[in-house]
């Protein structure tokens, strides 16, 4: 099996804005050591989206909900997170089918 990456530009804060970032939503969540918070960033395909940051919130034995967020990594803030992540908060029934929620590109 052969793995091709494109090259990316120097990591230019990425890591450090995610490590943060998922503390950020781990805190905002209430995480215990079972959930699991899982931030990247995807280059959409479209010239007209641009490249967009995703959020999974991952729980034993539920579902997985996706947030995404239309502005790449290194330019997400606590409050895009803590925006992004206001619906999940507000339903405590996690065995419904999870959200994915999005603004703006498909």
């Amino acid at each position: 099996m052969v793995l091709l990456f494109r090259p990316r530009a120097p990591s230019d804060g990425r890591e450090d804005a995610a490590i943060d970032l998922v503390a950020h939503a781990r805190s905002f969540l209430g995480a215990d050591d079972d959930m699991v918070v899982s931030i990247s960033e995807h280059a959409c395909g479209d010239p007209e989206c641009g490249t967009r940051t995703a959020l999974l919130v991952m729980r034993p034995s539920q579902a997985t909900a996706a947030v995404k967020i239309d502005k790449p990594l290194a330019a997400v803030t606590r409050a895009d997170v803590t925006a992004a992540l206001a619906p999940l908060v507000a339903q405590p029934d996690s065995s419904e089918t999870p959200p994915i929620l999005s603004k703006g590109c498909r």
